[in-house]
């Protein structure tokens, strides 16, 4: 039997010490969280930076696989759709003579790729609608119908001037001139898309402006060469700004020889235009 006063005497020394039972629980608390820390801690930390850094990268490469004219393909972006240079090579010989790639099987053809490579890409090919459009109605020239014709038949957007701008529905002197002059910054435009990089575009009067526009033409434009440009030259390029053309000096002076990817990694770099970006730069 257990002894009243000796169960008394416990009671009494708790009560009167209540600190040493808040002691005892602080050092079980204590206990768990030290042996359970450093179990997720280190693997957390390493996941998340390596998110961090290889995300834009990742969206640029994603980025790639929409429609697009295999006629205008660039080194950079024959790297992100898996081209050798060989390849590529094969291409822009075949483009210098002012030729175009009419068809997946041709661009297999010249390029040499593989079958494997060409099932992945062609379905993302996207060939003129005129120069298809053309094949049809060679041999049926008997029922040639103009109106027809007017429709299929687009202006090249690099050639385009503001009174055939302004033809268009929803455009307007104004947004004609602004397209006008951000065009001229470029050098060109590589691919329609850009026009809804002007502003005051809307999506609607893009839509209308691929009715009327194309680009039959592999433009040929000065490139910025990343490595060698000063503040002002970079903050002329209607990609970049002032603060962005500081941080892309910054970013210079931190690595031997900046490359795409360097560019991914400063903050205010907007990476959802990097394929078209990369098309006006060389390194």
């Amino acid at each position: 039997m257990k002894n009243p006063r000796f169960i008394s005497r416990i009671y009494v020394r708790f009560s009167d010490h209540p600190a040493l039972f808040v002691l005892g629980f602080f050092v079980i608390a204590l206990h768990v969280v030290w042996f359970t820390i450093p179990s997720w801690w280190p693997k957390q930390q390493t996941n998340f930076y390596s998110v961090t850094l290889t995300e834009p990268i990742t969206k640029a490469k994603t980025s790639v696989f929409r429609p697009f004219n295999p006629n205008f393909i660039s080194d950079y972006k024959g790297y992100l759709l898996g081209m050798k240079p060989q390849e590529l090579d094969r291409l822009f010989q075949f483009r210098s003579k002012g030729l175009f790639v009419q068809s997946a099987k041709e661009f297999q053809q010249i390029t040499g790729i593989s079958d494997v490579l060409l099932t992945k890409l062609s379905p993302y090919f996207k060939f003129p609608i005129w120069k298809t459009r053309a094949k049809k109605t060679f041999f049926n020239t008997t029922k040639f119908d103009q109106k027809a014709t007017k429709v299929i038949f687009r202006k090249d957007i690099n050639q385009a001037t503001i009174t055939e701008l302004e033809a268009v529905r929803g455009i307007g002197p104004v947004l004609a001139q602004r397209i006008i002059q951000f065009r001229d910054q470029l050098g060109g435009f590589f691919e329609l898309d850009q026009l809804l990089d002007v502003w005051g575009i809307k999506p609607e009067v893009y839509q209308e402006a691929l009715r009327h526009f194309t680009i039959q033409k592999p433009l040929h434009t000065v490139k910025i060469n990343l490595n060698q440009a000063d503040v002002k030259s970079l903050r002329q390029f209607p990609y970049f700004n002032s603060f962005l053309a500081r941080e892309i000096i910054k970013k210079r002076t931190q690595v031997e020889n900046l490359t795409i990817t360097d560019l991914t990694e400063i903050n205010s770099f907007p990476v959802e235009k990097i394929k078209y970006i990369a098309l006006y730069l060389e390194f």
